[in-house]
């Protein structure tokens, strides 16, 4: 280190160092104008400012003939003027507007949105975004128990099993997609619970949760291109089991309504059968270590039946009421039970 005592040393250097300076800047502004837009922007077709210049969809992925808000994001560029055009078209309502909202279409369909922008120094650059309707359900199964004549999906309920199926749809036909074009990523509450490509990879199992909803989320990224082309996220809700009574009938089978309580009893004998819903199917055909309980005003009672889930009454005279109740419950998973009562009057 050494002290520039001469003005004319002193003046060269600041001369060199602001040459150096400015050089070094010069490059620097050269580099970032030639780079490739910023990754991650699906859908982006063309971009001349380098990744400062962006349209952002909202929603990011439509589904058919849902209303798209088409953003620009110009923040790192600027704008004088702005001029839109969908599929070529110019959209002259909307010209020197931050924004602009079209129809997505319908399946298969694809369409272009397209701005040219005057900076503040003269140029013009342009970005286009590609909009490609998509529909993607998941559908949920859960493990639990429903009547044979229950009409629809059992619902999850304490702990457990789910399993939650993609379907994806891109084309006009009503056919769903081939499931080996793309690459799943599914999460669980934040955390990722599955990822892979092809058929295997579109169905994911976890166990639902004690007393609360989960959010499960789903990416969709097409195989052949690595571009995300859809995401869904669900509520997976939790339902606590319940127990009805239903009645019986060697003849008939067993009746699809539910006995109202109290309930009147008008013959001389009644089958009742305790059907328990969304509980765990493996609760249900365990052998061992399950309880299964009919008690008649609190007290335990044994039957004859040999289905554990049934009871005979039968009228013996005179008049009365009484409660009967039912309980069955996992015995190494306490969480997994139900239990449930009704008021017998004759």
């Amino acid at each position: 280190m050494f002290n520039l005592k001469n003005k004319k040393i002193k003046k060269f250097a600041f001369s060199l160092s602001f040459f150096i300076f400015f050089f070094t800047a010069h490059i620097n502004a050269n580099a970032q104008m030639e780079m490739l837009p910023v990754g991650g922007m699906d859908g982006l077709l063309g971009d001349e400012s380098g990744g400062n210049l962006a349209i952002n969809p909202s929603p990011r992925y439509p589904e058919p003939d849902q209303e798209v808000t088409m953003n620009l994001y110009d923040a790192a560029v600027g704008s004088r003027g702005v001029r839109w055009f969908v599929d070529g078209i110019e959209q002259t309502e909307s010209q020197n507007q931050r924004s602009i909202t079209i129809n997505s279409g319908s399946l298969g369909q694809k369409t272009t949105v397209q701005a040219l922008v005057e900076t503040f120094i003269g140029e013009t650059l342009n970005v286009s975004y590609e909009i490609k309707p998509i529909i993607i359900d998941i559908i949920i199964e859960a493990d639990t128990t429903t009547p044979a004549f229950y009409k629809g999906r059992p619902l999850p309920g304490n702990g457990s099993e789910v399993k939650a199926i993609a379907l994806v749809q891109t084309n006009s036909s009503g056919i769903i997609d081939n499931p080996n074009r793309y690459i799943y990523h599914w999460r669980l509450n934040r955390n990722t619970i599955g990822r892979g490509f092809g058929l295997e990879e579109s169905v994911v199992n976890f166990s639902s949760q004690y007393r609360q909803s989960v959010s499960l989320h789903l990416s969709v990224r097409d195989q052949s291109t690595g571009q995300t082309v859809g995401e869904k996220t669900i509520s997976v809700p939790f339902v606590e089991p319940k127990l009805y009574f239903y009645e019986f009938n060697p003849l008939r089978g067993l009746s699809e309504n539910v006995l109202p309580n109290p309930l009147n009893l008008i013959g001389d004998e009644i089958t009742l059968r305790a059907e328990p819903y969304y509980l765990s199917n493996s609760t249900m055909q365990q052998q061992d270590n399950v309880l299964k309980e009919w008690r008649i005003n609190n007290q335990v009672v044994n039957t004859a039946e040999s289905n554990p889930m049934e009871i005979t009454l039968r009228r013996e005279g005179g008049s009365g009421r009484f409660n009967i109740g039912f309980h069955i419950r996992n015995l190494s998973d306490i969480i997994q039970g139900v239990r449930d009562s009704i008021t017998i009057t004759f």
